[in-house]
């Protein structure tokens, strides 16, 4: 007999948290933010990422752009897993990952 826990997690983990079409943006940023080394981890992901401002890879500090720290700050006061974006930010997808809109 399957665990019902074990049941939640696989649906859970087979579920795409980015659906195209529900960002007015062609590019956007996938932040995994590390609060124990004050790092996040970027990737882009779109059309647009040629001409993106940042390139994909880990920023500490001060190298975080405001920009993106203020739309994670944001985004942080939802609830995680909240299938809305917030228009012009993004949306959050668990406790320190986050979908957010490019510049």
């Amino acid at each position: 007999m399957l665990d019902i826990g074990t049941w939640r997690h696989c649906i859970m983990s087979m579920h795409n948290t980015f659906t195209y079409g529900k960002s007015q943006q062609d590019s956007v940023y996938r932040v995994r933010v590390n609060n124990d080394t004050d790092s996040v981890e970027l990737v882009c992901i779109g059309m647009d990422c040629v001409d993106s401002p940042l390139s994909d890879g880990y920023y500490c500090g001060k190298d975080i752009p405001e920009w993106l720290i203020s739309k994670i700050a944001v985004l942080s006061i939802t609830t995680c897993g909240a299938y809305n974006w917030v228009d012009g930010i993004g949306k959050r997808i668990d406790e320190d990952t986050y979908w957010v809109n490019a510049p």
